[in-house]
C-alpha cells in the first residue's frame, strides 16, 4: 500500500475506526490483521454484488496522528469508498437523538430487505442490523460494516 495519511477518525465503532483520506475514500481500521483481512473478504463480496461500499486497497496500515497530533501507524485496515451515513455518531450504541429517529423510520424496511438480499444472494447472513451498520449511495441502502460481529447471530 502507497503511503497515505489522515488527521482523527470520524467515526468508531466496538471494533472499528473510520478515518477520512478524502471527499470518496476513506480508511476502516481494525483490532488486528486478522480481523482487518477477513472484514475486507467480506465487504468484497458483497461489494461485487452492491451490497456494500467498494474497496480500493489491500489490508495495509497508514499514518494517523495520536492524542498529541504526532504521526503514527494506525491499526490494519483498508481504503473504502465514502458513502453517507445513517444517525449520528452514537447510532451503534442504541441512540435515541432525532437524527436517529428518523432514519429507523424511514430506512429500517429496506435495511431488512437488503439483509435478507445478502443472505440469498451472496450467502451470509447479516445478524447486526442496528443503523450505525448501514449507510446510503445513490438512494440504495448498502452495509458498511463488515466486521465480525456484524455476521454473528444476534
Amino acid at each position: 500500500m502507497g503511503k497515505i495519511s489522515a488527521k482523527s477518525p470520524r467515526a468508531s465503532g466496538s471494533r472499528s475506526s473510520f478515518y477520512v483520506i478524502n471527499r470518496r475514500k476513506g480508511f476502516k481500521t481494525f483490532g488486528s490483521k486478522r480481523e482487518a483481512e477477513l472484514a475486507r473478504c467480506y465487504q468484497t463480496i458483497l461489494a461485487d454484488q452492491g451490497y456494500a461500499p467498494r474497496v480500493h486497497s489491500e489490508v495495509g496500515r497508514i499514518t494517523v496522528n495520536d492524542r498529541n497530533n504526532k504521526p503514527v501507524l494506525s491499526d490494519w485496515g483498508y481504503v473504502v469508498e465514502k458513502i453517507t451515513t445513517f444517525g449520528c455518531r452514537d447510532s451503534a450504541g442504541g441512540c435515541e437523538c432525532d437524527r436517529c429517529c428518523v432514519a429507523e423510520d424511514a430506512y429500517m424496511d429496506e435495511i431488512r430487505d437488503v439483509c435478507d438480499e445478502v443472505e440469498a444472494e451472496c450467502g451470509v447472513r447479516v445478524g447486526d442490523r442496528h443503523m450505525g451498520n448501514f449507510g446510503l449511495k445513490n438512494g440504495r441502502v448498502l452495509v458498511i460494516d463488515t466486521g465480525i460481529e456484524t455476521f454473528q447471530e444476534y
